[in-house]
């Protein structure tokens, strides 16, 4: 049976974050060893890149002042033109003792002029050295990155978890998100979508805590808003009005009228989120969300207030329940901050969440330095734990390799070493959450006990993932004006290859407008035209063929000639989780 890990907070702070920054820094040296990248040529090469780059911005500032100076100058020359036709042929009157004036400009401007004529060479000096530079730059870059082509190369999607491996006792992390995983979650566990929703998977990283299945990810759903839209309309009237001496006049008088309408529009919010299958406790349910103490400065007076009025208002509510409930609370400062009153089960809360695990809750939402503090919301029913950690919005975990790549073998050194550091963080403290259980960590289902391999082929998650990292442009239809919910269903066919199905899901728009009536200052009621858009469903559905490769390198699917409609650019990036697409 794989390590448990107890004391979470503790654990990240004295040992694992020092201890995946140093994995990170010997698969880097590795990575460079096998590349056979020269650090000091690459060095030498950046350096002097560095210096041509400073040097061409040099230049660009001295030919934008000199062309400025000679724009002004020749500016200079036609208001001494000017000013000479005017004192040829005179001022206007009241204005002829300023001709000496003119004249000066004249002069001025002549002066004016001949500098900026001479100006020219170097101006022209300045844009040859420009075009220059940026020839020579230009080729040290190339220099550089062929010096890092092979160490580029060898980055791929799957290091992030792969790492985290050797750093998390206990926790494996898939490569891609299969068909078994998925099944063992419908099948084993009863998952029903829930996490998921009704939109599209931007990005998933599946896995395992000792044997049982979680998924990381985030999802775009579209949502129904609202959009407010204006007219206007001008009027005009014939007022009797007093004239100031006892009589009467008329004048005519002015106002905008200006309408509103409210109308429906989709939108498109994105949230993150952690599924988690397990046995232990499989009658409980509960939700809950980050307490009040989550706004207040942890250690505060506005903090401990907080606490204060929850731990009352928890007591009320504890009263106020009716006894066969059974609600119980050990210790008020626990409820207060986990707030998860709405238990159905409480010997099964209570077996769940000993005093060692409502210990290290407490610590993980009380921290904000090392982690991120109660930024999560959760939900369990039954054997499915769904979390919806706020910090994982600012993050993304797909494990994308262009994060790492560069020109600068220093620069590659330090994205790789900084952004998988990250990625542990923003990903080890989604799972804290759980691994401050103890039961999570001790339970294993049968299922997961006995089985053997799962079954490898890529799952519709994966396939939706694929989608939007290539782009909901390749899939939306040609009449959407949105943004497009993309969703995936597979066919197997006898050559083994899958045929996945794409639908996007989008809204095209009509004009339309609403007659509003409102009253003027005259007295009349006008309608006022709202032009507003109607926003209509459309969808489209394309192909995607599929073939799964989950045991081959990331070189042996690059050389495989690409599918037709995707360029070799696209087909990098089409080993994502170790699938390869054609299309």
């Amino acid at each position: 049976m794989a390590e448990e890990l107890y004391e979470p907070l503790e654990r990240y702070r004295d040992e694992l974050k020092a201890a995946h920054r140093a994995n990170a820094e010997a698969m880097f040296a590795e990575l460079a060893e096998a590349s056979g990248v020269d650090a000091g040529a690459n060095a030498k090469t950046c350096a002097e890149a560095e210096r041509l780059g400073h040097e061409l911005k040099d230049w660009k500032r001295r030919k934008g002042w000199r062309l400025a100076a000679e724009v002004a100058l020749w500016v200079a020359l036609a208001v001494a033109v000017l000013a000479a036709v005017a004192g040829v042929t005179g001022f206007p009157d009241g204005a002829r003792h300023a001709g000496w004036m003119g004249w000066g400009t004249v002069g001025a401007g002549l002066a004016g002029a001949l500098l900026g004529w001479g100006a020219r060479p170097a101006v022209k000096r300045a844009a040859g050295k420009v075009s220059e530079l940026k020839a020579a730059l230009a080729g040290v870059e190339a220099e550089a990155e062929a010096q890092m082509a092979g160490l580029n190369g060898l980055f791929d999607w799957d290091m992030p978890g792969k790492l985290s491996e050797k750093t998390l006792p206990g926790v494996k992390f898939d490569g891609y998100f299969s068909e078994g995983r998925l099944r063992d979650l419908r099948e084993t566990f009863g998952w029903n979508g829930e996490g998921f929703g009704k939109g599209s998977v931007l990005w998933a990283q599946s896995g395992e805590i000792n044997g049982n299945p979680f998924v990381v990810g985030r999802v775009v759903e579209q949502a129904e808003g609202t959009k407010t839209y204006k007219g206007t309309k001008r009027i005009s009237w014939r007022a009797r009005v007093p004239d100031g001496n006892g009589g009467w006049r008329w004048e005519t008088r002015h106002e905008t009228l200006v309408a509103t309408v409210e109308k429906p529009m989709p939108t498109y919010p994105e949230r993150s989120f952690v599924l988690f299958a397990n046995d232990a406790a499989e009658r409980l349910e509960f939700t809950r969300a980050p307490s009040p103490m989550a706004k207040e400065t942890p250690g505060t007076r506005g903090c401990e207030r907080a606490l204060k009025r929850c731990v009352k208002k928890l007591e009320k509510f504890a009263r106020n329940l009716d006894d066969r409930y059974g609600f119980t609370m050990s210790d008020p400062e626990f409820e207060a901050y986990f707030q998860a009153w709405d238990r159905n089960d409480e010997v099964q809360f209570r077996l769940l969440y000993t005093v060692l695990a409502q210990r290290q809750l407490l610590a993980l939402l009380k921290d904000r330095s090392e982690g991120f503090g109660d930024d999560f919301e959760m939900q369990k029913r039954g054997r499915i734990n769904v979390l919806w950690p706020k910090h994982l919005d600012g993050a993304c975990l797909d494990g994308n390799p262009a994060r790492w790549r560069s020109r600068s073998f220093a620069t590659a050194k330090e994205k790789f070493v900084e952004g998988n550091a990250a990625w542990f963080r923003h990903a080890y403290f989604a799972l804290a959450p759980l691994l401050a259980v103890p039961l999570y960590q001790q339970t294993r289902s049968h299922e997961t006990i006995w089985r053997s391999v799962l079954d490898r082929a890529s799952a519709s998650p994966e396939h939706e993932a694929l989608a939007n990292f290539l782009g909901e442009g390749r899939w939306k239809h040609p009449g959407s004006v949105t943004r497009n919910i993309l969703k995936a269903a597979a066919r197997r066919g006898a050559d083994g290859r899958r045929r996945v199905e794409i639908t996007a899901l989008g809204f095209r728009t009509e004009e339309r407008v609403d007659q509003v009536p409102v009253w003027g200052q005259d007295g009349n009621r006008h309608l006022v035209d709202v032009p507003w858009l109607e926003y209509l469903p459309v969808e489209r559905t394309s192909e995607m063929r599929v073939v799964d490769a989950p045991g081959k390198s990331r070189r042996e699917c690059e050389a495989a000639p690409p599918a037709s409609g995707f360029g070799g650019e696209d087909l990098a990036g089409l080993i994502y989780r170790r699938a390869v697409l054609g299309g």
